[in-house]
């Protein structure tokens, strides 16, 4: 019978595709080539191995011949159309010695180069392989493969069918996400392979420290989330959180390491607050993120009054994709004096946005959003551009140009090459680079120091000067005064607005001032409102102020004419 099927065709198919003959000759499932009349023309090594019977004995005969279930493989036979493909038949080849396996099958039409129909094609895998794939692909979808926790996908599902089951017996459930406080300094400093180590120990706390019943998962990052069921009061929810907080909160060595691991905890109780599955875990997550801001490594239950301020949240995030292209947004300019000279010889540029119909958003508001859904990006971006082209304007029409400060975000450090954007401003905007200045925040810093180091020697090669904002707030290590290439420290105004009568606040504003300047760095005292305050830094030889005592951030129109009039800050 195999001779009805032309062995040219056979022979046009290899011609046509190396490739075909590679795999066909190479490929670790058995491959058959059966002709119009169920005959095998053509089988690769694999189809040899597995019935024990050399090609030879193959070719030629009728591939039922092969199976425990020749009717059924004959039925596939007349099945295969000219349309159709026939998948997944589930046979048992026999071996000529006896023993038997079991196979999943897959066959399709094999055409010669006219396009007629010659043949059937089939691929033959073992069962055992295919179970083991499909096991491990289930497993993929559905749970971690670093902490072979269920995933966030399988959590949904348990969740969503927790709460048809508590709304049908009158019970209550309780969602708690979890977040572990300053992973991100983990990774940074001790690596990723570290990082990871703690988020296995973490898993396994809180799969030890839960029922059976109770469902831990991995949300992707350092975030997890726990489902409790058959709840019947919310004290149960509590006190579940507080023994997961006691149980995570520890130090552990990993890899020679001590690392100290807590965690912040939102919750949510169900039905209590209502919504979908999309909403308890948004409300578990805002609770977190409360959780965070009230100090970290504690649990916060969420209350209907966060319900406003998510809505808040996500109105401002919705509103911020649209406000670049509405211009929407501006920059005023709060001047900074030189004490030396009593003059304006620099601006902060700061970011304003004028909602239509919803008034001034705060700064404070919208740039923590903008940071987290990313358009703090294109928005940084946009006040690089528009502060240079401001300074260039500046430097043409005043006699006495003005060094511009523009803020960086941490997200613009990690996401963007921050040197190469700089260049193009400057080029674009015609600004000189030693009129432009980049403030950057202390914990900015910390994070990934080579690559930051990297970035801001970068920055100094172009010609622009770098800041520290709100120095004395964040980590306040003084190693990293001596790595980066600095040019400023600005005091924060939580130090300047007790002076001269706080002791303490005196004490460490004469400490950065006199550190700074051994270390041939210049002083900015911000928040500067009151007389008294600006005659303590004198004494102390602060470089410069800015403040309200000397002027609120101007508009553009505002601050040349301020400029124009030279103005001096009178002693």
């Amino acid at each position: 019978m195999g001779n009805s099927f032309p062995q040219s065709a056979w022979m046009d198919m290899t011609a046509r595709g190396r490739l075909f003959t590679d795999v066909f000759e190479f490929s670790s499932d058995p491959l058959v080539l059966v002709d119009v009349q169920g005959g095998m023309i053509e089988v690769n090594a694999a189809m040899e191995k597995i019935t024990g019977t050399a090609r030879e004995q193959l070719v030629g005969r009728e591939f039922v011949d092969c199976f425990n279930q020749p009717e059924q493989v004959r039925e596939v036979l007349l099945r295969v159309g000219p349309e159709r493909e026939v998948r997944n038949c589930a046979w048992t080849v026999v071996h000529q010695g006896g023993s038997a396996t079991e196979v999943v099958c897959n066959a399709t039409l094999f055409r010669d180069a006219s396009g007629a129909v010659q043949g059937t094609f089939f691929v033959l895998r073992d069962a055992t392989d295919v179970r083991q794939y499909e096991a491990q692909m289930l497993f993929q979808a559905s749970y971690d493969a670093l902490t072979a926790l269920p995933n966030r996908r399988l959590f949904r599902d348990r969740l969503e069918s927790a709460m048809v089951q508590v709304l049908r017996h009158e019970r209550m459930l309780g969602v708690l996400f979890i977040d572990i406080d300053n992973f991100k300094d983990i990774n940074d400093t001790l690596g990723h392979g570290i990082g990871d180590e703690v988020l296995k120990v973490m898993a396994w706390q809180l799969v030890a420290s839960l029922g059976d019943a109770d469902t831990v998962a991995r949300m992707g990052g350092d975030g997890f989330a726990v489902l409790i069921e058959d709840v019947n009061c919310v004290d149960v929810i509590q006190q579940q959180a507080e023994r997961l907080l006691s149980a995570v909160t520890q130090s552990c060595a990993i890899e020679g390491h001590e690392v100290f691991v807590s965690c912040s905890i939102g919750g949510t109780i169900y039905p209590c607050n209502s919504g979908d599955v999309n909403t308890q875990l948004r409300n578990a997550e805002a609770a977190m993120y409360r959780a965070k801001e009230a100090g970290k490594n504690r649990f916060q239950l969420f209350t209907s009054d966060m319900e406003a301020s998510i809505q808040r949240q996500v109105d401002i995030s919705h509103r911020l994709r649209s406000a670049l292209k509405m211009s929407e947004l501006t920059l005023h300019y709060q001047p900074r004096v030189e004490l030396g000279s009593g003059k304006v010889t620099g601006v902060e540029a700061l970011i304003r946005w004028q909602v239509e119909g919803a008034g001034m958003i705060s700064p404070a508001e919208f740039i923590p959003v903008a940071e987290r859904n990313g358009m703090i990006v294109p928005i940084g971006e946009w006040v690089l551009f528009e502060a240079c082209r401001q300074a260039r304007q500046w430097q043409l029409e005043v006699a006495t140009p003005v060094n511009m400060a523009v803020n960086l975000s941490a997200r613009q450090l990690r996401d963007v090459d921050i040197a190469k954007l700089v260049a193009r401003a400057l080029e674009e905007t015609g600004l000189p680079a030693h009129l432009l200045e980049i403030e950057l925040t202390e914990s900015m810093l910390v994070h990934d120091t080579e690559r930051v180091l990297h970035t801001l020697e970068a920055l100094k090669e172009i010609g622009v000067s770098l800041s520290i904002d709100d120095f004395g707030t964040g980590y306040s290590s003084l190693s990293y005064l001596k790595i980066f290439p600095l040019d400023y420290l600005k005091i924060d105004r939580s130090f300047v607005m007790d002076l001269p009568h706080d002791p303490n606040d005196g004490a460490i504003v004469r400490a950065i001032i006199d550190m700074a300047h051994s270390m041939g760095l210049k002083v900015i005292a911000e928040g500067v409102e009151t007389r008294e305050q600006l005659d303590f830094l004198l004494k102390q030889d602060c470089d410069e102020i800015q403040g309200y005592y000397f002027s609120e951030p101007l508009l553009q129109d505002q601050l040349t004419k301020l400029l124009k009039e030279n103005r001096k800050l009178d002693w």
